[in-house]
């Protein structure tokens, strides 16, 4: 059985119930056991899998007794740095491993590894959105990089986008995470190290896959460091893009005040921006470098999901059900370093890369068949080197992109994405109709999701060579 606290919450719902598509037993827990019997009868009615007790996260004897009888503790009640060391400290007395939706380098640091791989136990930290997600979605980009022949990777560059609400917890979790130590705003990675102000904030719109105007905010997290450093780029940007101006003032306004009065400030600016408009994260990774004869690569994925908890709530899934089949080794790990990546994207979206990389081949060898071009990746036509062809990028499937995150027309690459029906279980949201006579997505629904969860993510693989984000990158209007 696995149990997760704060599990009738924002985060922890979404776990839960992913882990009862998985066909795990869980035990839900929180600080009001009537909560958790509503939500337990509202969203898994007469379900003999599930049972919920009441626990008090920051209580280490009350979480002891709650995990008594479990394999795996997963901690989605927030904010992290105040339950995060009660709840891993009693998953330890208890003897049962531990997932942290959160969880941060000072819990990390806090816990002891050698400890932990005397005790055959394990503790997964940053099991979220960001952290996690953020660190392992630029490591399966990488990979499938390395897999089509890039041989040194010299620099990535991500940026996100989430457009959600903020609760209570998890603006004082981004109020926590603002001031821990680290390069902070306006740094990057240059020649393999932090740089402290290295970039400026600027305003952009309509940039491929994120319409309408945001600031651009540099910021070089201590993950962002860490996945750098995996890499082994030498040099990366992350930059975060705001939409909605009662956030963005509110993020400037923030640190001066209270910390409860600065909480509800971000919550009540979200609330602001979000009206109308459906949640959903956008993350766009390019990773740029050289093949074995030395010619430059370039390689651009894009994930969209349908926002902040249900993403967070699956990626804390899927770590506890990979430490219960014993992928994950013993000792404490941040999940973007222990994660297969791949698997974690599968996971998350209903098919694998390769699955998406074959279709994205296919659908590049028809294109240069039918319109007498070169595949993607190979020399273009005579004076357009490098140039992307207008092939449409292959997806690892999940819902269609809500309206909140519509394509863009204006700014836009020569790179045209195609309808994606909605998984089942799950309603399909309005797209883009696919061009006659073309797949609508690599695989099929549901292929390839061993974990049970329900996509809640896509990705877009673009052609070889493709950075829709360059500026030498020719716009076509709704090409995107």
């Amino acid at each position: 059985m696995i149990g997760v606290i704060g599990g009738y919450g924002d985060v922890g719902r979404h776990a839960v119930l992913s882990l009862r598509r998985a066909g795990q037993r869980v035990r839900v827990g929180g600080r009001s056991a009537t909560a958790a019997a509503e939500f337990l009868a509202r969203r898994l009615p007469d379900d003999r899998g599930v049972e919920h007790r009441a626990v008090d996260a920051r209580d280490t004897d009350d979480v002891t007794a709650f995990a008594e009888g479990l394999s795996v503790l997963v901690n989605c009640a927030g904010p992290s740095h105040l339950t995060g060391s009660a709840a891993a400290d009693a998953a330890f007395r208890a003897g049962v491993d531990y997932v942290d939706a959160a969880g941060d380098d000072a819990l990390h640091a806090l816990l002891d590894d050698g400890r932990y791989r005397r005790a055959g136990l394990r503790a997964v930290l940053s099991a979220g959105l960001r952290p996690g997600l953020t660190g392992l979605f630029p490591r399966a980009v990488a990979g499938w990089a390395r897999s089509a022949g890039t041989t040194r990777l010299h620099s990535v560059t991500v940026r996100t986008r989430v457009l959600d609400l903020f609760t209570t917890a998890s603006a004082l979790e981004y109020l926590h995470g603002a001031a821990a130590p680290g390069a902070g705003p306006r740094a990057a990675w240059r020649d393999g190290a932090p740089r402290p102000r290295a970039l400026t904030r600027r305003t952009v719109t309509d940039l491929p896959f994120f319409p309408g105007t945001s600031t651009e905010l540099p910021q070089l997290s201590a993950e962002d460091a860490r996945t750098a450093r995996a890499l082994g780029v030498r040099d990366g940007d992350w930059l975060t893009l705001v939409e909605g101006e009662h956030v963005l003032a509110a993020f400037d306004r923030v640190h001066a005040l209270p910390l409860d009065e600065a909480a509800a400030r971000l919550c009540g600016a979200a609330r602001l921006d979000l009206a109308g408009r459906s949640p959903s994260v956008t993350v766009a990774v390019v990773v740029a470098g050289e093949g074995a004869n030395g010619a430059a690569v370039t390689r651009t994925a894009v994930l969209k999901g349908t926002g902040n908890a249900p993403l967070s709530g699956a990626v804390a899934a899927h770590s506890a059900l990979s430490v219960l089949r014993g992928d994950v080794p013993p000792g404490r790990h941040f999940a973007a370093e222990i994660l297969d990546a791949e698997r974690t994207l599968a996971a998350l979206t209903g098919t694998s890369v390769r699955d998406a990389r074959d279709a994205r081949d296919a659908q590049a060898g028809q294109a240069a068949l039918a319109g007498g071009r070169a595949p993607a990746g190979q020399p273009g036509q005579p004076g357009q080197p490098g140039r992307a062809s207008r092939v449409a990028p292959a997806r690892w499937p999940g819902p269609d992109a809500p309206a909140a995150v519509a394509e863009p027309t204006g700014q836009a690459s020569q790179v045209a994405p195609e309808a994606l029906p909605g998984p089942p279980g799950l309603p399909g949201l309005a797209g883009p109709e696919a061009p006659p006579g073309r797949p609508a997505m690599a695989g099929g629904p549901g292929q390839g999701a061993a974990d049970g969860p329900a996509p809640c993510a896509r990705v877009e693989l673009l052609p070889d060579g493709a950075d829709p984000f360059s500026p030498g990158t020719d716009a076509e209007e709704g090409a995107l």
